[in-house]
């Protein structure tokens, strides 16, 4: 990676490097020397950093795939009523196909639940890039739960109705989130 940064500043003339890659919870290692016409130095002392986060490489690929899904408007998947198995509510539906397994329940408070049970669900803090983020039983939800996918950043995708389809929205007040790697790992 340093040769790369090394080669992107001195085509950019630039003193900085950014990169759009999730970097989130990683650590670079980094030494500088001098080049002149006279030579070049000894190398400095190796320093590090990590950088803030937790990593979170099949967060982002999950993310990434109901990214994918919305901003290609295939709402259609996730609208049409053969998807419904029992009384498997549209946003579990949605989350299931995202992670690519069936969790075995029939709707979002009771996949949650299942979560919440096993002690994997986080009650606070902002839910990780491709978490599973829950919510309670409520009127507005049919009294089924909610359920969607993080973005990382406080947004998530889910499906709400059969109707709306996958919808983007700024996320509410939750009950729990589950990262990525544990709703995997939890089935």
């Amino acid at each position: 990676m340093l040769e790369n940064v090394k080669k992107k500043l001195s085509e950019n003339g630039t003193s900085h490097y950014s990169n759009s890659r999730n970097l989130d919870g990683q650590t670079y290692y980094w030494h500088v020397r001098v080049n002149t016409a006279n030579g070049a130095s000894g190398w400095s002392e190796t320093r590090s950093f990590t950088t803030k986060g937790e990593s979170n490489t099949y967060g982002q690929s999950i993310w990434n795939e109901a990214n994918r899904a919305y901003n290609n408007g295939e709402v259609k998947y996730y609208k049409n009523n053969d998807l419904v198995i029992g009384k498997q509510t549209y946003c579990a539906v949605f989350v299931r196909l995202v992670f690519g397994e069936y969790s075995g329940k029939g709707d979002a408070n009771a996949v949650c639940q299942s979560y919440e049970n096993k002690g994997v669900m986080k009650k606070s803090g902002t839910p990780s890039t491709g978490a599973a983020v829950c919510y309670k039983p409520a009127s507005s939800n049919g009294y089924s739960g909610h359920i969607a996918i993080a973005d990382g950043n406080g947004k998530e995708l889910g499906v709400e109705t059969a109707s709306k389809g996958v919808s983007l929205r700024k996320s509410p007040s939750y009950w729990g989130w589950i990262s990525a790697d544990n709703y995997k790992s939890y089935y």
